[in-house]
């Protein structure tokens, strides 16, 4: 009996020793990466602060990132084949950090974007939030310039159709500026005014 109670003694203290080391080991290296939890900034949850390291996020192969069921808004890893880079999921799809393409104003309703949906090679133009320009290829491989929202018109001038209605077609300066009604209009040239009233 007493040799198993000094058995037992040397037992526990081997693990209370163990586990002494883990907490001091881990308390050591939480200090060392400067991590604060609920900085005094009431923006920021938590800071993590180094000169010399730095944050690794999840690392997952195409396969295993598109495995992920139903990934929230925001969730961010890092894709070690294909395509390498950072992914982050937002409106139903992985954007690639390194190869989003965005100008846009302040609002973010006026735009020019490419990889608004995944590999589509396209290149659109948002004026006001309405998509109305984009310029994509035909099915033989040819590029070609897509007018939407125009309510069939196209514009090409400075003041060119200002205050045309719809299904009108205008080069030049003031083209169809004073046009204010009627449809199926074609003018080119410089203060073009002229009511065609073309029928198709």
């Amino acid at each position: 009996m007493r040799h198993s109670n000094i058995v037992d003694s040397i037992t526990g203290i081997n693990h209370f020793c163990i586990g002494l080391l883990i907490i001091l080991f881990c308390h050591n290296n939480f200090i060392q990466a400067q991590v604060t939890l609920n900085p005094t900034n009431n923006a920021v949850l938590m800071d993590i602060a180094s000169t010399s390291k730095g944050v690794i996020t999840p690392r997952m192969t195409f396969v295993q990132r598109n495995a992920i069921v139903n990934p929230a808004q925001g969730l961010l890893v890092f894709q070690v084949d294909s395509t390498k880079g950072y992914y982050f999921y937002v409106n139903s799809n992985w954007k690639n950090l390194s190869m989003l393409v965005l100008l846009s104003d302040v609002d973010n309703d006026t735009k020019v974007q490419v990889e608004k949906n995944n590999d589509e090679n396209i290149i659109r133009m948002d004026l006001g939030g309405t998509e109305h320009m984009a310029l994509k290829k035909n099915n033989v491989n040819e590029g070609r310039i897509e007018f939407s929202n125009n309510k069939g018109s196209i514009y090409m001038g400075k003041s060119a159709g200002k205050n045309s209605n719809a299904r009108n077609f205008a080069i030049g300066d003031s083209t169809l500026v004073n046009i204010f009604s009627g449809a199926n209009n074609l003018d080119i040239g410089k203060s073009v005014d002229v009511k065609c009233n073309r029928k198709r």
